[in-house]
């Protein structure tokens, strides 16, 4: 009998020789390798047997199902294991065209706003008031000015707004919440997995749930987030500048867990990062990062963290290099 830690390196070998076999980038000498390697024992065969079995099924998954149809992959269930998580992205990204071709396109809200942008895009936007709106990558933005307010909703993505100072409020809805400047101010909003982020760059804001009738005040250097319904989170100092880096096209991340840096740069880029094992997504990552070339730096940080990258079309595999 195998082992757990047996079993999933067996697994993650297995996973590792369909991904490469299925790139388009090997031959017959890689071929006969694998039929080599599966016929080592029968445990070796039968995690073979496996990878093969969720490659054909990467078409039916949640995952490839969520993509097709332009929702978040954030959102489709989780796989129960994580060989079917990693060959579902492939899936998704490969299994047909349309798929691959809507990864390019603005949010869907993207068709009811005034302005949207596509993976990886950002935009610059002069508003009728004189403020102006940043948007970054795969984010929305719709306007409904009025004589006496400034009203705008953020229904997707992130977004920096530099507000003109005059008479009426600059208000900007998000998931059932209300952010006002009632004065000049820079402030960012993103819409996360967790909820929405409120970041001041420059003056005051005033933040409010629709729901639940929850308020707080933000100055300068400080963030909230809440979640649409009740929550509403204390206010707390940020590092301003680094969260809102992406407008002068950079990346800061200072001790963050490889995870995240690789969930954000998946923002900006066609196509999934995965990492395997808990160790290499749990190591911290510091640096400063150039948005005009994530590959680049998804390959610095592999190098720096001694990583294997198996990179392919619409995929790429992060693993401890076990040479290292």
């Amino acid at each position: 009998m195998m082992d757990q830690d047996t079993d999933r390196k067996l697994a993650d070998e297995a996973l590792d020789w369909i991904a490469r076999l299925h790139s388009g980038r090997t031959g017959v000498s890689d071929r006969a390798a694998f039929q080599l390697w599966r016929g080592r024992t029968t445990a070796h065969e039968s995690a073979a047997r496996v990878a093969e079995t969720l490659w054909q099924d990467i078409g039916r998954t949640d995952v490839a199902r969520a993509f097709r149809e332009r929702l978040p992959l954030s959102v489709a269930p989780r796989m129960v294991t994580r060989r079917r998580m990693v060959l579902a992205g492939v899936g998704a990204m490969s299994a047909a065209g349309i798929a691959v071709g809507s990864a390019t396109l603005p949010p869907f809200s993207g068709l009811f706003s005034d302005y949207a942008t596509g993976t990886g895009e950002r935009r610059n936007i002069r508003l009728p008031d004189g403020s102006t709106a940043s948007l970054n990558t795969s984010s929305a933005l719709a306007l409904s000015y009025s004589d006496t307010e400034r009203r705008l909703s953020l229904p997707a993505g992130e977004a920096v707004f530099e507000v003109a100072r005059e008479n009426r409020p600059f208000i900007v809805e998000a998931d059932q919440g209300e952010i006002r400047a009632t004065d000049a101010a820079i402030f960012g909003l993103r819409k996360a997995a967790a909820g929405v982020e409120v970041s001041v760059a420059e003056g005051a804001l005033q933040v409010a749930l629709k729901a639940s009738g929850a308020e707080a005040r933000l100055s300068q250097g400080e963030g909230i987030r809440y979640d649409g319904t009740q929550f509403l989170s204390a206010a707390l100092p940020i590092d301003a500048g680094a969260v809102l880096a992406w407008r002068r096209g950079k990346l800061i991340f200072n001790q963050r867990p490889l995870q995240q840096v690789v969930a954000e740069m998946e923002r900006y880029r066609v196509g999934r990062i995965v990492i395997l094992g808990q160790s290499l997504q749990r190591m911290p990552v510091s640096g400063v990062f150039e948005l005009e070339d994530v590959d680049g730096a998804i390959q610095t940080i592999a190098a720096a963290l001694r990583a294997k990258v198996l990179d392919m079309p619409f995929l790429t595999i992060l693993r401890q290099n076990e040479a290292a």
